[in-house]
């Protein structure tokens, strides 16, 4: 078998899909980061290549997401492309008439707007977890909910919360006044799904009487059916037409999916003689070491970042990058 990797490493979740020549999706793995990435990635490229078949043959491999550059030096990757041109990849894969793509994901949020199947505008919710998945994982582990059955519980409620806050830390607050005052665990999850949604609209300030449709909705929030309806609710008040959010079947790894069809279309437009991809048996030996800056030379100090370190990897004594 021949295909193409696509390595998403993100603040939350670290995401492979490996596709075949004809752009199917053979295998996907979606792993928690949990603050260490070369573990996390280590972890899912190992569990995506013990299911493929041992004649396999990586013809190309990207990385996209926050901890991209960290994992390009890794797996030393083929191509590299932004968590936006990736999604929007992905989604015009599968909807090639999409308009407006929501992604949702553990630590922020992004709204992309596309014409004849390129991104033209986009904008990210980098810094505010409001509207994202982090607030509503810290308050459905506080109401002891498991965070996967937080959307169904909250669309058994006849009655909707609203907080009225923009603000994740008040959120908390709204919701513990909430439970003070009688509501049930039910409505409060309504009010927290309510609260996602009319965040992420609000804080990337979406106009929602110019939204154009088909909107896709995607990223790990996507399978939350409450934060969907609040979506759907809150765009039909706020634009007054009927909003139906498509969700795309790979949802929770459109980043990897996306870019490993990139891969995929460079390879085609111009192959080249074989992948830079170090392979497992070298990469399961790479370990990463933080190193002052001040004792390295010239050279290394202009690269070092906002901490005054440099991260090198390893493997053994022998440093194989520097970053």
């Amino acid at each position: 078998m021949k295909g193409f990797l696509g390595i998403d490493v993100g603040s939350v979740s670290t995401n492979i899909v490996f596709i075949d020549e004809n752009k199917q999706v053979i295998e996907k793995e979606y792993t928690f980061t949990h603050g260490r990435v070369l573990s996390a990635l280590k972890q899912s490229l190992n569990a995506v290549m013990e299911r493929l078949p041992a004649d396999l043959e990586i013809l190309g491999t990207g990385v996209t997401g926050s901890a991209a550059e960290l994992a390009r030096s890794i797996v030393n990757a083929d191509l590299y492309k932004t968590e936006i041109y990736s999604h929007a990849r992905a989604t015009v894969h599968e909807f090639p008439d999409v308009r407006t793509i929501f992604e949702i994901g553990g630590q922020d949020s992004k709204v992309i707007y596309i014409k004849d199947g390129v991104p033209i505008r986009s904008r990210m919710n980098e810094w505010c977890g409001a509207g994202t998945g982090s607030m509503l994982d810290a308050q459905s582990s506080r109401l002891g909910v498991p965070i996967g059955e937080l959307g169904a519980l909250a669309v058994q409620s006849t009655k909707v919360i609203d907080f009225r806050t923009r603000c994740g830390v008040f959120i908390e607050s709204c919701a513990i006044d909430a439970q003070a005052r009688g509501y049930s665990v039910a409505e409060i999850a309504a009010g927290l799904c309510n609260a996602c949604a009319k965040n992420f609209i609000n804080t990337l300030n979406i106009d929602r009487k110019k939204l154009e449709t088909p909107i896709v909705f995607q990223g790990g929030v996507a399978a939350n059916i409450g934060v969907k309806q609040a979506l759907e609710r809150y765009i039909e008040e706020g634009g007054g037409v009927k909003c139906n959010l498509l969700i795309p079947k790979h949802y929770n790894v459109m980043g990897a999916l996306g870019i490993a069809l990139a891969v995929r279309d460079a390879y085609a437009r111009e192959p080249w003689e074989s992948s830079g991809f170090r392979g497992m048996e070298v990469i399961n030996k790479i370990e990463t070491c933080i190193v002052d800056a001040n004792t390295c030379g010239e050279k290394v100090q202009n690269r070092s970042n906002r901490y005054g370190d440099i991260l090198q990897l390893t493997i053994g004594n022998q440093v194989i990058a520097t970053l």
